[in-house]
């Protein structure tokens, strides 16, 4: 399987499991002591750490997530995407909302053959509020 297959398979399965609510499922994405920069937040490092975001955003009311690929980057064992995302959200008590902005994840390859997300970081296109 190509890179590029592998890289766009990682990022169907984190739409579905977004959808889903499967927090499990975005987990198993990243590399165990892998980086999540999410926008006004600390970074979350490792498993357990990236569990605890994802589970916010759910309980923020995300239903779903589109990612389209603009530049891919492959460098070997290192792959960096570049993106934009539609984040769907139901928060609860309010009307839905939809996030649009970019996003950028290094993928590294594992023993496998397989990539997993080793830094993944987004930010909105939308004014601060």
């Amino acid at each position: 399987m190509a890179t590029t297959d592998h890289i766009q398979g990682v990022d169907e399965t984190y739409e579905k499991a977004v959808a889903n609510r499967d927090i499990d499922a975005i987990v198993a994405l990243y590399t165990g002591d892998g980086f999540f920069l999410p926008p006004n937040s600390p970074i979350a490092q490792g498993s357990d750490a990236i569990r605890a975001v994802i589970q916010a955003y759910f309980d923020a009311g995300v239903v779903s997530l589109d990612l389209e690929t603009t530049v891919l980057d492959n460098q070997g064992d290192v792959v960096v995407e570049v993106g934009r995302y539609r984040l769907g959200l139901e928060p609860p008590g309010a009307d839905p909302v939809t996030d649009v902005g970019k996003y950028l994840q290094v993928f590294k390859r594992q023993a496998d053959g397989s990539f997993l997300i080793a830094y993944d970081c987004f930010n909105s296109d939308e004014p601060a509020a």
